[in-house]
């Protein structure tokens, strides 16, 4: 019994590191949360998760209380990973943005042998390479590359904006090789958002929640839709859906 509690603490544990380093490399333009996911072996029981958060829910809750709901989305996980991303965000805000300031060649040199070592990784698991896996590897290739050489544009705190910033950005969170952050960058609200945040961390305020709050609801959005799409693709293109995360990643090495 003893020993059945300490390996579940243990599990408990590597979870929540697995999530903080998720929460610290969305920090950084150009490093995606998907990336690690996939590395620690967590992404696909990540997406089936959050697909597990739908409307029927509440039908599950008047079945089966709170007990069915905790069940049907996987709560002990999702609440392990998400608390330890929480943690990540916090330090990658304050110690993460302090080592871009002042050491960013060397923090740069370990994302970028990071991604070189999960293309490796996830491109082993392609079980088949044919025409239409080495055509998808080398398409997201062109699309990532592609995306880090768009020029930034000038963001907004308008309320739309940063609801559609919010769900765009979440999506490419979940998308190994596509950084969130780098898209909130070209957005121009990288700027916006994580000085916010930064702000909202250190000395909360009405405003700074109500963009938080907007942003959020973007970010909740966007990962309902994008997961379900995810995981369809996962479950009937599994070698295709690899190629072409592959491709993203070694496209994304040019940032």
């Amino acid at each position: 019994m003893v020993e059945n509690i300490g390996t579940g603490a243990m599990t408990k544990l590597g979870l929540i590191l697995k999530g903080a380093m998720m929460g610290m490399a969305e920090v950084i333009p150009g490093v995606s949360g998907g990336t690690i996911a996939f590395i620690t072996g967590i992404y696909e029981r990540l997406l089936d998760c959050i697909k597990g958060i739908k409307p029927s829910l509440i039908h599950d809750f008047k079945k089966g209380g709170i007990k069915k709901v905790w069940t049907v989305v996987d709560g002990s996980f999702l609440l392990a990973l998400l608390g330890g991303m929480v943690i990540g965000v916090g330090i990658g805000v304050v110690f993460i943005t302090y080592l871009l300031e002042h050491y960013p060649e060397p923090l740069w040199a370990f994302f970028f042998g990071l991604i070189i070592a999960s293309c490796i990784y996830i491109g082993r698991k392609v079980n088949s390479w044919n025409s239409s896996t080495i055509l998808l590897i080398i398409v997201g290739f062109f699309v990532a590359f592609g995306i880090t050489l768009i020029s930034p544009t000038e963001g907004s705190t308008a309320p739309w904006m940063l609801f559609i910033s919010g769900a765009i950005a979440i999506s490419a969170l979940i998308l190994p090789g596509v950084s969130g952050s780098f898209i909130l960058l070209l957005m121009g609200m990288y700027t916006i958002v994580i000085p916010t945040l930064k702000d909202f961390l250190t000395s909360p305020s009405l405003e700074d929640f109500k963009v938080l709050f907007i942003f959020g609801l973007g970010v909740f959005t966007g990962l309902a839709v994008f997961s379900r799409v995810l995981s369809w693709t996962f479950k009937n293109y599994y070698n295709q859906t690899l190629a072409l995360l592959t491709g993203f990643m070694i496209g994304s090495l040019n940032k």
